[in-house]
């Protein structure tokens, strides 16, 4: 079975009301498709302090899964959690039924039920709605070889996206990483030098809590950045600069598709970390220079260079999430990391920028 078989009608209304939205068909092919497998691999984690539950059917989903989140702590299984149930229709023959994505749509459609109750993402080879009441989340994809790079290496991230804002976590888009008790977040648009930046440090020592998708939470002035996902996402001309990691690349599912996936937990465990209070925002650069170097940047400068796709890429782009990253920017010192020809330097900089905090 492949993703055309599940070709559906165009509709691409967004606002649906509540008897239209699919939840509960889904979460009954679900419950199918784990009965017909004996079972779904069922993984417990805490994601920023809070447990989540994740069933998922299907082998080679489950292990995608197991090595995007299998660093994160254990959840307490006493405590009311997130619970996450997907299946993979290719592995089960499970197919959905009711409307599914549409094909001539845009790759992403986020929708959304006319109560608020529910959260859905179309694409065209998945589905996944959330139920706010509930805390449940229930989706299929068509199979693993038709998941994009996000998918692959930020598993759920848009659902789990907009269940954790509601609890004070709001996703960034952004790297960070960390020397101790001392996390620094690298901030830009695509192309500024984040991926570079966040990975050079892991390889150099450093703490590593992701590349690409953080989160951000505070209490007052005092903020503490997350780490969700233990993978990394690079292209070839970017691949040949970090050789360690040529082995571990997995390529894309798509000719459109120019980036390779990498999972990080088994080479760099004792790298990866879950959270830690954020001192610094670094703005990466590429200079025309050799060395790597650090300079006072204004809390404008920071905002300007995080609030666009940081915003944007939310579920639900809103004004508070905008006024979380303002107080982020006047709370935080910020920094412009000038990006010399020797990326070997970039831990160095780093290292030497956090001294200093």
């Amino acid at each position: 079975m492949n993703a055309a078989t599940l070709t559906i009608a165009p509709d691409l209304e967004q606002v649906l009301s509540p008897m239209r939205v699919p939840f509960d068909r889904m979460l009954s092919a679900f419950e199918r498709a784990e009965h017909l497998a004996g079972g779904a691999h069922v993984f417990r984690f805490k994601v920023a302090r809070m447990p989540v539950v994740v069933r998922v059917v299907g082998d080679a989903w489950a292990e995608l899964v197991g090595q995007a989140l299998g660093h994160l702590p254990a959840a307490d299984e006493s405590r009311e959690a997130l619970e996450i149930c997907v299946w993979d229709v290719a592995e089960t023959g499970v197919t959905p039924t009711g409307p599914h994505p549409d094909l001539d749509a845009p790759p992403i459609v986020l929708k959304t039920s006319a109560d608020g109750r529910y959260v859905g993402e179309d694409r065209h080879h998945a589905s996944m709605w959330q139920d706010r009441e509930t805390q449940r989340i229930v989706g299929f994809s068509a199979g693993v070889d038709t998941l994009t790079l996000d998918e692959r290496a930020r598993p759920f991230h848009k659902m789990l996206c907009a269940w954790m804002i509601e609890r004070g976590v709001q996703f960034v888009h952004a790297g960070l990483v960390a020397v101790d008790d001392t996390a620094v977040m690298l901030v830009g648009n695509g192309g500024a030098g984040k991926s570079t930046s966040s990975i050079a440090s892991l390889l150099g020592g450093l703490e590593y809590l992701g590349d690409d998708f953080v989160g951000i939470s505070s209490t007052g002035r005092n903020f503490v950045g997350h780490g969700f996902y233990a993978s990394c996402l690079l292209d070839s001309g970017h691949l040949r600069r970090f050789p360690a990691l040529r082995s571990m690349a997995r390529p894309p599912n798509h000719e459109y598709e120019h980036k390779h996936v990498m999972y990080l937990r088994q080479a760099f465990s004792e790298r990866l970390v879950e959270e830690r209070p954020l001192r610094a925002l670094l703005l990466p650069r590429v200079v025309d220079a050799v060395d790597t170097t650090f300079e006072k940047a204004s809390p404008l400068e920071a905002l300007r260079a995080m609030a666009p796709t940081s915003v944007m890429y939310l579920p639900r782009p809103s004004r508070a999430a905008f006024e979380r990253l303002t107080d982020l920017v006047e709370a935080v010192p910020a920094y412009w990391l000038n990006l010399g020809r020797d990326v070997g330097q970039i831990p160095g900089a780093v290292r030497a920028l956090i001294a200093t905090l």
